[in-house]
């Protein structure tokens, strides 16, 4: 128990790290992406698989919503992958035990669009734009977890350096519902 702790802690240690390098990259310039086809609907299923177990030790239900095939996009499996998963971490931060959370996928007009909702606290539609600036957070008092507030800052940089989209959609009380669209390559 004490050596699980202590990996725990070094492991959120390091996430910070990672976090306040990825932000000084991006700040100077040198935050390095690669170019390469992403099968979607693959990347999304481990995405899914893999954070289901955080999803139950929250105690929520997790519902994935992926079609059968999905486009392919141009991206960094790695760097996609802690896009979804920023998202996905944040709405089980911020849903109470009992809520919900969705992953889902679908196109529309040449974009792949992911969502990813919950029924947790909502964030007020003058406090969204700036979720996306580095120090940013929802209001602490509805967070079980520590943070920078650098996870959005740095999840809005990489999407938008893939030529995608960001946004929210949210009111307090009501969930959010955070989307992120990238231009696709061709059908899987």
């Amino acid at each position: 128990s004490f050596a699980k702790n202590i990996s725990f802690g070094a492991a959120s240690i390091n996430r910070r790290i990672d976090e306040l390098h990825d932000l000084m990259k991006l700040e100077m310039g040198s935050l390095q992406l690669e170019f390469y086809p992403v099968p979607t609907r693959q990347l999304l299923s481990d995405i899914a698989a893999f954070a289901r177990p955080a999803a139950e030790r929250s105690e929520l239900a997790f519902n994935v919503e992926l079609p059968a095939r999905l486009p392919t996009v141009l991206g960094d499996r790695e760097r996609l992958q802690q896009v979804i998963m920023n998202l996905l971490n944040n709405a089980f931060k911020y849903t109470p035990k009992g809520g919900s959370v969705w992953l889902k996928a679908y196109t529309r007009a040449k974009e792949l669009v992911i969502e990813v909702r919950d029924t947790g606290c909502g964030i007020p539609e003058d406090a969204q734009q700036a979720l996306f600036q580095p120090y940013q957070r929802r209001d602490p008092s509805h967070q079980r977890k520590d943070g920078l507030g650098l996870g959005l800052a740095i999840t809005k940089a990489i999407v938008e350096r893939y030529k995608g989209r960001i946004w929210v959609e949210s009111r307090p009380g009501a969930g959010s519902r955070f989307f992120v669209a990238l231009p696709t390559t061709r059908r899987n």
